[in-house]
């Protein structure tokens, strides 16, 4: 080593008046911390501390919520949230100690009614009079078998929902149990086998068809026409005719030359009356009866043994024929016309 130009060196560089040259600054190194992995095995490197306490702080936030939650499952009797993690998997595969979830009980509740309306005709014509005679639409829906039928429908429900209250998931069961209780209602009060819906009309020309007791309807419009009995009657004849629709209109066609005498029933809907009516066509309100006689518009022709006389209301009303109407109504209107155009 030459001492003598090293010392020669310094002194010139004592006495300049520059800074001293700076080394290489420092590359800043990423911070570490690895929450999952413990402090005993962790690799050699920094440790952000800011990091360190907000995880801190947030597990201290989720053993207080945990803790929370167990007490209520304790005090609700179920098992505590953490209990399941030691048991290794959940009965979903999921990995998770959770409570699986339990199957519906009204789809059972459902498959069991149903199980009962394919067998319970099936083995009703092993069982004898009266029900080996009844139809399958008599003994599930009938007036006098359907009854039953439906009350075994409401309690299948309602075992449903009393097994639900300890085991499985009663929703659902509430809403099917309300739809049967309706429905056996409906089979107990309604012939549901003989349900006639749509447009009807009755023409009787004889005596006999007009006493007949199939001249009803359940629910749409009905239509009785009367004009072909007078022929039929002759002079001085009567016969009584009864007309039913529960729910919609019906409408009487009398005949012009004939006394019609029309009792009208309605319990909630309208009846057309003559002239007595306020509006002067109907009478409308709840619980309505209204009787009322047409006599005839034109004159009775008779024949007699020298010639064909013609008598008014006045000059022969024993010998006009008589036509007693009974029309009836649950919710609807009742309407007397002369002919069918609404004359």
């Amino acid at each position: 080593m030459d001492l003598r130009s090293s010392m020669l060196g310094l002194r010139a560089d004592l006495a300049t008046r520059e800074p001293p040259p700076t080394g290489p600054l420092p590359q800043p190194v990423p911070a570490y911390y690895n929450p999952a992995q413990p402090w005993a095995s962790a690799p050699q490197g920094p440790v952000d501390l800011a990091v360190v306490s907000e995880r801190t702080s947030l597990d201290a936030d989720d053993d207080e919520d945990d803790a929370d939650e167990d007490e209520d499952d304790e005090e609700r009797g179920k098992a505590p949230k953490g209990a399941g993690h030691h048991g290794g998997c959940r009965g979903d595969g999921s990995g998770h100690g959770s409570k699986p979830r339990s199957s519906p009980l009204a789809s059972h509740a459902l498959w069991t009614v149903v199980a009962m309306a394919v067998l319970w005709p099936v083995a009703a014509p092993h069982l004898g009079p009266p029900v080996s005679e009844a139809s399958a639409a008599q003994l599930l829906v009938g007036p006098e078998l359907g009854v039953y039928f439906m009350a075994a429908v409401v309690a299948v429900f309602g075992l449903y929902a009393l097994v639900g209250t300890w085991v499985g998931n009663p929703r659902g069961l509430m809403v099917l149990g309300a739809l049967a209780v309706l429905g056996a209602v409906l089979v107990s009060s309604v012939d549901v086998t003989r349900t006639r819906i749509g447009d009807e009309l009755w023409r009787p020309t004889t005596v006999a068809e007009a006493r007949s007791d199939d001249q009803w309807l359940n629910v749409g419009a009905g239509t009785l026409d009367l004009t072909a009995l007078p022929a039929e009657l002759g002079p001085g004849g009567s016969v009584d005719v009864a007309v039913r629709v529960d729910v919609g209109s019906l409408v009487l066609v009398i005949p012009e030359d004939a006394r019609v005498h029309v009792v009208s029933e309605v319990t909630a809907g309208a009846i057309g009356v003559g002239s007595v009516a306020p509006d002067g066509d109907f009478v409308a309100g709840l619980g309505l009866a209204h009787e009322e006689t047409f006599d005839p518009s034109k004159p009775v022709r008779s024949s007699g043994p020298a010639e064909e006389t013609e008598r008014r209301d006045g000059a022969g009303r024993d010998e006009l024929p008589v036509i007693n109407v009974h029309a009836s109504s649950r919710a609807g209107t009742v309407e007397v016309r002369y002919d069918q155009a609404g004359n």
